[in-house]
């Protein structure tokens, strides 16, 4: 499957005398970025850059029995992707989930579905890495009739947080159960992982992951993070760095699960200095998503909250302030 199976719209307006006056290229996300000069070359380049991006979501594989049914239930980090999913559905960093057939007749739905696998989505995804099982956990795709503001156990998906071949992911299905398919971000968060450097952590008496440079086990250095479909106002960058987009490698936006934003995501974690620079204390990085959101996560630094997600979301509202309604369209 290609970027040409997603479904986009161009609106052209005319001005006068029938001259062509902005055109605006619709996608799947949200995006509407509009071109109201060189328009004809622009628009060419961006329905190609999103032709040329590969979908990637079908790319993975399924361990079965890979964890036992005993430690996926002991393990408590799809409740705490849970309780961030109710949170930032509060917050209104997620809002509700769609359905096609809520927009068109039913029969057009069943043909949305049979021919581009679509059923309705569910913006937005979470994760985490879980020390314990030594793997990501992420929420399940929005296709799946996933309301990530109520997510449940069976709704999150444990997966080995490197790609096979730097393309392939490895879902690690736990024992009697038959996993949902991942958030289609779930390629770029393992690219993330993969990019970043590493650290040691250990329990604590409270049974707590906690950094510690003698620690029983070695992790990447995000331990947690969050996508949104919002537009960022404002951030304080004493407080959480902003990772700006690289406009000249990657000058045209692209949906979430291509190739492409794998891509980005190995080029934000080299980019970032709160990621790569021991000497910065800062332990929250976010970074815009051209049109359609951003992405935000958190990293195993001192003084970090003991539960993963609750000091990331704290900056929302405080440290960040966004628009859930109002995502930038930089040309």
């Amino acid at each position: 499957m290609d970027g040409r199976r997603e479904a986009k719209v161009v609106f052209v307006s005319r001005g006068n005398a029938g001259r062509v006056r902005e055109v605006t290229l619709c996608t799947m996300e949200g995006g509407h970025p509009t071109e109201v000069s060189d328009i004809a070359d622009r628009m060419r380049d961006r329905l190609v850059t999103a032709a040329c991006a590969r979908q990637v979501a079908e790319d993975y594989d399924i361990v079965r029995g890979a964890i036992t049914a005993e430690a996926w239930q002991e393990s408590p980090v799809p409740g705490q992707l849970a309780e961030a999913g109710r949170r930032m559905g509060e917050l209104g960093l997620l809002s509700p989930p769609l359905k096609v057939s809520d927009f068109v007749s039913e029969q057009l739905a069943d043909m949305y579905e049979l021919y581009m696998g679509m059923r309705g989505s569910s913006e937005g995804m979470l994760f985490a890495f879980d020390p314990g099982l030594d793997c990501l956990v992420v929420s399940a795709s929005g296709s799946w009739d996933v309301d990530k503001r109520a997510l449940r156990r069976e709704q999150t998906v444990a997966v080995e947080p490197r790609l096979a071949g730097g393309r392939r992911l490895r879902v690690l299905a736990p024992a009697g159960v038959l996993p949902m398919q991942p958030s289609v971000e779930t390629w770029e968060i393992c690219a993330l992982m993969e990019a970043c450097p590493t650290v040691r952590v250990t329990k604590d008496a409270s049974g707590a992951w906690v950094l510690d440079p003698g620690g029983q086990r070695e992790v990447p250095l995000i331990r947690a993070g969050i996508h949104a479909h919002v537009g960022v106002v404002s951030s304080d960058d004493t407080v959480v760095e902003t990772v700006t987009a690289d406009r000249e490698q990657f000058p045209y936006g692209f949906g979430c699960g291509t190739d492409l934003t794998v891509e980005i995501a190995r080029d934000t974690v080299r980019r970032s200095h709160a990621v790569n620079d021991p000497a910065d204390d800062r332990a929250y990085v976010r970074w815009p998503l051209l049109y359609h959101g951003e992405m935000a996560v958190e990293l195993w630094k001192p003084g970090l909250p003991a539960q993963p997600f609750h000091g990331l979301l704290d900056l929302y509202g405080t440290a960040v302030r966004f628009t859930p309604d109002d995502v930038p369209q930089p040309v």
